[in-house]
This record gives C-alpha cells, structure tokens and sequence, in this order.
C-alpha cells in the first residue's frame, strides 16, 4: 500500500481487483475504486512507480512474504530477478 497526498494504492496478491486506488479528498471512505478508470491511468501508474521504488529501497521482494511465491504476480514494472 502507498498513500500519497491525495491517494491510496492498494495492491493485493490475487483476486479480480488486484490493484485498487482511491482519490482521499473526495472518497475518504474509500469506497470508489478508481483503479479500473482509464481517466486515471496516468495517477495509477505513477502510484504503481512509487510502491516498485519502495521494494526496491527496502529489498522487500513483495511475494515471498505468501505462501505460493512464484504464483503471484510481481508489482507492474517491478522485477524480483535479484
């Protein structure tokens, strides 16, 4: 998860919205998944750049931290071939 001044990124190991990103000022419950709206692709990717960075800062390799590593997908534009 990252939050930014303005919003919430959530990426989730598996289901069908494995990304959720949620606009705080006018969604503080967040309730409105704004991942699945072409109008913010640009705002997802940057918050996708932001949580791959963080990874890659603290060597945290995201899927070894569940029980089927391998099977989960890699944060997009994040690589574990370390």
């Amino acid at each position: 998860m990252v939050r930014t001044g303005q919003y919430t990124y959530v990426l989730y190991s598996w289901g069908k919205y494995r990304e959720q990103l949620f606009h705080l000022p006018t969604d503080p419950g967040e309730m409105t998944n704004l991942a699945v709206e072409a109008r913010y692709a640009s705002v997802l990717e940057d918050h996708r750049q932001l949580l791959s960075r963080w990874l890659a800062e603290t060597d945290d390799l995201y899927e070894s931290h569940y029980a089927h590593p391998g099977a989960i997908p890699p944060v997009p534009g994040q690589s574990y071939d370390r």
